[in-house]
């Protein structure tokens, strides 16, 4: 019958799910409202089975300047202001909540990774998160930083503009915000490859974290080497004397 062959089983239903949230303390997510999917649905709690979809959702936001959405299982977001984003993360939590009232409408939303609950639901755990930019790269999610021209062309694509997306570059962390937790060395700096506008704002944040003066200093060789003579610039006109001391005590003034 074709009502079979255009059947499409429910997903089953997740162990656990994830919900994002600014709010440090919450003890109760109670179903709301302000985000419905269509007319017809009522207040609801959001979760996804997905750790990676849910760090999407840590910096407030709407499709004026951000999409987001998952292409082959990966989620992905585009960001229109860069800036914007960074100034908005602050981080937050990741609350885990039981799966016993939630349900799945493959037809809307994120489908299989949107589930939504009527009943108030009690996180069983939760996990802070410092950075919503680094959770997101280290959960596998593809993030990209757009300028107004892709911007245009994603929204105006016939496809969602998924063609577009799938051509960009995701961003990627070089250095996380604590750099005593990871492996932040030059070696790293130089598989990133990073080059145009990506380099300026990577090296700048580098430099500002970064406590090893070799780092430093062969941060402010490699920019040479690649000519990237902003970053030199940065680093004389927007530091002091005192500033850059700290970071290289040999450094004479």
């Amino acid at each position: 019958m074709e009502s079979e062959k255009n059947f499409v089983p429910k997903p089953e239903k997740p162990p656990v799910l994830f919900h994002a949230s600014r709010n440090q303390n919450i003890d109760v997510f109670e179903p709301r409202a302000e985000k419905t999917r269509d007319a017809n649905e009522g207040p609801q709690v959001f979760g996804t089975p997905s750790r990676a979809m849910a760090s999407i959702f840590l910096v407030e936001s709407d499709d004026s300047w951000v999409e987001s959405g998952a292409m082959d299982g990966i989620p992905y977001i585009v960001i229109s202001d860069e800036e914007r984003f960074r100034s908005l993360d602050n981080g937050g939590v990741i609350y885990s909540l039981p799966n016993d009232t939630f349900e799945n409408d493959t037809e809307k939303g994120l489908r299989e990774l949107e589930w939504t609950s009527k009943k108030p639901v009690v996180p069983s755990e939760k996990e802070f998160v410092p950075s919503a930019l680094e959770d997101m790269v280290r959960q596998g999610v593809k993030v990209f930083f757009v300028h107004k021209e892709t911007w245009e062309a994603i929204k105006n694509a016939p496809d969602g503009g998924e063609s577009v997306v799938k051509n960009l570059e995701p961003h990627r962390i070089i250095c996380a915000r604590d750099p005593s937790k990871d492996d932040c060395n030059i070696s790293k700096i130089r598989q990133a490859g990073l080059k145009g506008p990506r380099f300026l704002p990577e090296a700048t944040r580098i430099l500002e974290l970064a406590r090893d003066t070799h780092l430093v200093l062969a941060l402010l060789y490699l920019a040479h080497t690649m000519k990237h003579l902003e970053i030199l610039e940065f680093w004389f006109e927007e530091t002091t004397p005192e500033q850059r001391l700290k970071k290289i005590p040999l450094l004479t003034h």
